[in-house]
């Protein structure tokens, strides 16, 4: 009975590990504003037309005005809608 499930408990670990970006239970996320950090330190940024994980850990593509970007997570923020802008400065 052990044997059962420790093997069964390696078997999640490893179906778990290859999940990626999506929920077990099926949760979506959507989301519909980015900013994306460019190497030469400019900021892109407009509503998602999609986005998708890459095969390699951290890896994202976020398509903007029809344009792909590749990058790693940490130049992206992805919101759920467009921030409000601070209009009293």
């Amino acid at each position: 009975m052990k044997k059962l499930i420790l093997t069964a408990g390696i078997l999640s670990a490893f179906l778990l590990a290859g999940c990626g970006n999506k929920d077990i239970i099926g949760t979506q996320y959507n989301f519909a504003w980015a900013q994306i950090r460019l190497p030469d330190g400019d900021i892109v940024e407009g509503d998602v037309d999609a986005w998708n994980v890459g095969s390699d850990n951290g890896r994202v593509r976020v398509t903007i005005d029809g344009v792909d970007y590749n990058t790693h997570f940490s130049n992206v923020c992805l919101f759920s809608e467009k921030p409000v802008e601070d209009e009293t400065e």
